[in-house]
């Protein structure tokens, strides 16, 4: 078991903290919990159920930390937090509109024609 860290120490990472927390808030208003995310969907043509439906998922999702409960315990929480913290960015980052993506057609949507 490591040493638990000074109070030195946890103080001079608290800036860390405070930018992680601060650009984790930004990222999930912008995609997922904020009005963005729903205007999105509608934008690409979505009825007001299936944008329920998207929406429910998130919270439903949460659920599975009662079965990766065992998972991180045995392979540390640290790791399991990594991981699934850099995958959900790398998903988000791959969905997520690019600038001149709906003149190029690199978009996947609706039609506008």
């Amino acid at each position: 078991m490591l040493p638990q860290p000074t109070t030195a120490e946890k103080i001079r990472r608290l800036p860390y903290l405070i930018a992680f927390d601060a650009f984790n808030n930004v990222f999930c208003v912008l995609t997922v919990f904020g009005a963005v995310f729903t205007l999105f969907l509608s934008e690409l043509g979505l009825t007001k159920e299936r944008i329920s439906q998207v929406l429910s998922l998130v919270p439903f999702a949460s659920m599975g930390a009662i079965l990766m409960a065992p998972l991180a315990a045995r392979v540390g929480v640290k790791r399991v937090f990594v991981a699934f913290w850099g995958s959900r960015n790398i998903f988000a980052g791959a969905s997520s509109p690019r600038p001149g993506s709906a003149d190029d057609g690199a978009w996947i949507g609706p039609s506008r024609t």
